[in-house]
């Protein structure tokens, strides 16, 4: 489940994943199993915008969640997301 959050919060056009539905600040989101740093200006919210992952790139997402996910920390209380990036391609990709 993702929901752009509003512009009160100082996070206008943020994309965010809310897993469980506990809240997008506690779903862990990785790009190639390191953390996405926080995009907003409101220091209530943590995570990271799925709208600055490249796309492109993409390979698989990996979704972890229950027990599993607690042992990355409490930011993980409800889920981890990792976006695994497509690193053996050769040549261009377009998109129209």
């Amino acid at each position: 489940r993702t929901g752009a959050v509003n512009l009160s919060s100082g996070a206008a056009g943020v994309n965010i994943l809310n897993l469980r539905g506990m809240g997008g600040h506690r779903v862990l989101i990785l790009l190639d199993g390191k953390r996405v740093i926080n995009s907003s200006l409101s220091a209530s919210y943590t995570g990271g915008d799925t709208n600055t992952m490249p796309q492109g790139l993409i390979s698989r997402v990996d979704v972890s969640t229950g027990g599993a996910s607690a042992a990355y920390g409490s930011d993980a209380l409800s889920g981890v997301v990792n976006f695994v990036l497509d690193k053996e391609y050769t040549g261009f990709k377009g998109e129209v």
